[in-house]
């Protein structure tokens, strides 16, 4: 027989079930956000895939381009739907007993006893197993409550980027390589402190000067070419001291930023500013001097530890980067410093374009000219494309580089 007692009984014990769950999903706001823009996406690519089917508008995508652009369009409408479902489904749980997530592309869960703890970035907060074969949980900052549950996480289990950075400053003041007692090795962290903010500081303000105004151009990029070099033997004199990984919570000063910011600026300096016209005599001297580059940071310094792996993606990270900039460099030196007299041809405009990114690029269709047997298209200034219209004519200057690499400009 149900009586008022026994009701009031089980109300208290779901009341109470309840509150030990909690539930974490995106909130509304955001939700109705990302349900319009993937709506808006979903109806571009739509309209793009059934254009050939629409009276008037069956030539707009050549066929050879619709071929292949189709399929790709198609796959990402299906991942648009996906990302909708994930919106509404997706959740994270903290249970009485085990946290789960929940997502249309998986779902992980972790008991309480087997969580280690958690670390946190700006975009996810990542929740370890003590079991290394267990999948980790991630979960987004961008749903409702995220304070909260770093709050019940900081309660509960330990910030391993915390754990971490006192560890490996424990290990700096045991090491009897950076100073013979503990004050001596505490100091000498001070200083590679303070050195790694003043290169930061120096390699980011060098960055964007080559990338956003780079005048006088040739005192500009080789500033910027030299800098990593001079990081280098920072690296080697702070002896392991600095880093160039910017890991989150480490104890080790990085100088990631002035690197990273400076071989980046050099590749696209070499990248944007010229025309290569044969690659062929390009590739020998940017193998050698990336070879040379790597064998300095890897051998040379100890700006990466490669003994527990933890730093090895890293350390592959910025090979490619310093292959990179020894392209950017190569390029720069040989066409900049090429102080021969150029071959003068004329070309006409058969079309132009911009695209348009986190780079603003602009090209010329040119009909054959010289060696160039083929019309191709070409990158040239903002100056000379708002000033050249389709058909007319413009001068090529080709010039042979000072290292054989053959490249060319574009003029009036």
């Amino acid at each position: 027989m149900v009586t008022p007692l026994s009701l009031a009984i089980t109300g208290t014990i779901f009341h109470y079930i309840y509150s030990l769950m909690k539930e974490y999903k995106l909130s509304k706001s955001l939700a109705v956000f990302t349900y319009v823009i993937i709506s808006l996406l979903i109806a571009g690519c739509a309209w793009a895939v059934l254009m050939p089917l629409i009276p008037g508008m069956e030539d707009e995508i050549p066929f050879n381009v619709y071929v292949w652009l189709a399929p790709l369009l198609i796959a990402f409408i299906v991942l648009m739907i996906f990302g909708i479902v994930d919106t509404a489904k997706g959740k994270f749980v903290i249970d009485s007993d085990r946290v789960y997530s929940v997502s249309v592309f998986y779902n992980r869960e972790l008991m309480h006893h087997e969580i280690k703890g958690f670390r946190s970035t700006d975009k996810h907060i990542l929740i370890e197993p003590v079991d290394p074969a267990k999948k980790r949980i991630k979960v987004s900052t961008y749903i409702s409550g995220t304070n909260e549950i770093l709050q019940w996480l900081s309660d509960n289990y330990p910030d391993l980027d915390l754990q971490n950075m006192q560890e490996e400053r424990t290990e700096i003041l045991n090491d009897q390589q950076y100073g013979g007692t503990t004050e001596e090795r505490e100091e000498q962290l001070k200083r590679a402190g303070k050195a790694a903010k003043i290169v930061n500081y120096a390699g980011g303000i060098i960055a964007a000067w080559v990338l956003f105004f780079p005048r006088p151009y040739n005192v500009a990029t080789v500033v910027c070419m030299v800098f990593p070099i001079i990081g280098f033997g920072i690296l080697k004199y702070f002896d392991g001291l600095i880093k160039i990984d910017a890991r989150k919570g480490s104890a080790f000063p990085s100088i990631a930023i002035a690197m990273m910011g400076t071989t980046i600026s050099v590749l696209l300096r070499g990248a944007v500013d010229y025309n290569i016209f044969d690659y062929t005599n390009l590739w020998l001297p940017v193998i050698a001097v990336t070879v040379l580059l790597i064998a300095v940071v890897l051998m040379g310094t100890r700006a990466f530890s490669l003994k527990n792996g933890k730093e090895v993606p890293a350390a592959i990270v910025y090979c490619f980067m310093l292959a990179g900039y020894s392209y950017g460099s190569v390029v720069v030196l040989n066409c900049s410093y090429d102080n021969g007299k150029p071959e003068v041809y004329t070309t006409k405009i058969l079309n132009k374009r911009i695209t348009t990114g986190k780079h603003t690029s602009r090209y010329f269709e040119l009909t054959p000219w010289g060696l160039q047997k083929d019309t191709a298209e070409v990158t040239v200034h903002k100056s000379l494309y708002e000033q050249l219209e389709k058909g007319d004519s413009v001068n090529i200057y080709f010039m042979k580089g000072r290292f054989g690499i053959s490249w060319f400009d574009v003029g009036d």
